[in-house]
């Protein structure tokens, strides 16, 4: 029962480093900024939302962008405008923020998604991330 006792912090601790430097989805706040090793992604805009609203009828499905800046080792290296589409189908090569030998960071979706005529305040928006 000792060992088990004495056991189970080093098994905590091990579990708990694993799941933050594991694959797994980030979630990125409008306006914030995201960090993982030397490389940081910034939620800079909503450029637009135009996706039809869940619950109306809409002539064409719309579309949501928005602009994120990647820095690395604090230095600026690029600003990408990522479209999400109403379908939820995503081009997974303009979704690509970060590829390197150890890491790879992509724009997977832009919630929340708009319900009736209710209109979505900037500060609402979050973007999920796929870091691997």
């Amino acid at each position: 029962m000792k060992r088990f006792i004495l056991f189970l912090p080093i098994l905590l601790i091990s579990l708990a480093s694993y799941a933050q430097s594991g694959p797994g989805i980030a979630t990125l706040n409008f306006g914030d900024t995201f960090q993982v090793e030397d490389v940081s992604i910034e939620f800079v805009e909503l450029i637009s939302d135009s996706r039809c609203p869940q619950g109306v009828n809409c002539i064409r499905a719309g579309e949501a962008k928005v602009l994120v800046a990647v820095y690395r080792n604090g230095e600026f290296i690029k600003e990408l405008e990522l479209i999400f589409h109403a379908s939820g189908t995503v081009n997974q090569g303009a979704m690509q923020l970060f590829n390197s030998d150890y890491l790879n960071i992509q724009g997977m979706a832009l919630f929340p998604y708009p319900k009736g005529l209710k209109k979505i305040v900037d500060q609402e928006y979050y973007l999920d991330l796929q870091v691997n």
